[in-house]
C-alpha cells in the first residue's frame, strides 16, 4: 500500500509539472495567435489617410504585448516563467542564436509576415514619410552570466531551417520583401536584394551585458506618394539596443 501510494503521489506531482508547463506554452502560443488576429482585424479596419502621422484612427488597436525574456545559464524564462521551449545545461553561442531566431521569427509571423498594410498614412506630400516600430520581445541575460560574446548569428539565420518547414530563418525574414519591391527603383531607401534590408537583422555579435530589442518596423510614405509609387508602405524586422530603435523609428506603438 505504500509503495502505491508513493506511485500515486510522484505520478500526481509528474502531472503537475507538466500541465503547467502545458498551460504556460499554450498561454504563450494564444497570446502570439491573438497578435496576429489583431493585427490582420486593425488593416481591414483602418480608416482613410489622416492629417497627423501621431493620432491613429484605427476602430481596432493591436494587442501584442512584448516578451520579455531573460537568459540563463542553464534556462530562459518567458515573461518571468521557465519556457519549456528553450532547453539547454549550459548555455553556448548555438542556444543564444537559436533564441534569438525563434523570437525574430515569432514577431515576424505575429505581424504577418509584412503582408498587410497595418498603421496610419498621412495624406499630405509635405509629411514625407515615416517609421513606425512595435517592439515584440526584449531579450537581457542574467546578470549572473559571465560578460561574454557570442557569434555567428547571420550564418545561423542563413544556415538554419524553421522547424518542420523547407525553408531558413533568413529567408522567411526577408522573403516579403523581394516581393514588395520587385517593380520599385533601385534607388529606394531601404534596399532589399543585399541582405537583411538595411542590416535590420545583422546583429553579429551579442553581448551579455546588453539587452536587445525584437521589433517590426513600417516605412509609411504619404498616402498621395504611395499612390504615385514613387515610395511604397514596406515592413521590415529588426534587431537591435535601445539606441537604434532612438534612430530608426518616429513612432513607437506600445
Amino acid at each position: 500500500t505504500l509503495v502505491i501510494l508513493l506511485i500515486f503521489i510522484v505520478g500526481a506531482f509528474i502531472l503537475l509539472v507538466f500541465s503547467s508547463q502545458l498551460s504556460d506554452i499554450l498561454k504563450g502560443k494564444t497570446d502570439i495567435e491573438t497578435c496576429r488576429l489583431s493585427v490582420l482585424a486593425h488593416a481591414k479596419a483602418k480608416t482613410l489617410p489622416i492629417v497627423r502621422v501621431d493620432t491613429p484612427r484605427s476602430a481596432i488597436s493591436l494587442d501584442c504585448p512584448r516578451r520579455i525574456l531573460k537568459i540563463f545559464e542553464d534556462k530562459v524564462e518567458v515573461n518571468d516563467k521557465k519556457s519549456a521551449e528553450y532547453d539547454f545545461n549550459k548555455l553556448t553561442a548555438e542556444d543564444v542564436n537559436r533564441i534569438v531566431a525563434e523570437e525574430l521569427k515569432t514577431c515576424w509571423y505575429m505581424m504577418v509576415e509584412g503582408n498587410r498594410n497595418v498603421f496610419e498614412q498621412s495624406i499630405f506630400f509635405s509629411e514625407g514619410k515615416y517609421y513606425t516600430c512595435l517592439i515584440c520581445a526584449e531579450i537581457e541575460f542574467n546578470k549572473n552570466i559571465k560578460p561574454t560574446t557570442f557569434e555567428g548569428l547571420n550564418d545561423y539565420l542563413k544556415s538554419r531551417k524553421i522547424p518542420e518547414q523547407d525553408l531558413s530563418y533568413f529567408d522567411y525574414l526577408v522573403r516579403s520583401q523581394r516581393e514588395i519591391f520587385a517593380y520599385l527603383p533601385y534607388g529606394q531607401y531601404y534596399n532589399p536584394f543585399g541582405y537583411g534590408t538595411r542590416n535590420k537583422i545583422a546583429e553579429e555579435k551579442i553581448n551579455t551585458n546588453e539587452k536587445y530589442l525584437i521589433y517590426f518596423l513600417a516605412m509609411k510614405p504619404a498616402w498621395l506618394v504611395e499612390k504615385t509609387r514613387a515610395y511604397t508602405s514596406a515592413y521590415y524586422i529588426g534587431l537591435g539596443k535601445e539606441n537604434k530603435l532612438t534612430e530608426e523609428c518616429d513612432i513607437l506603438v506600445n
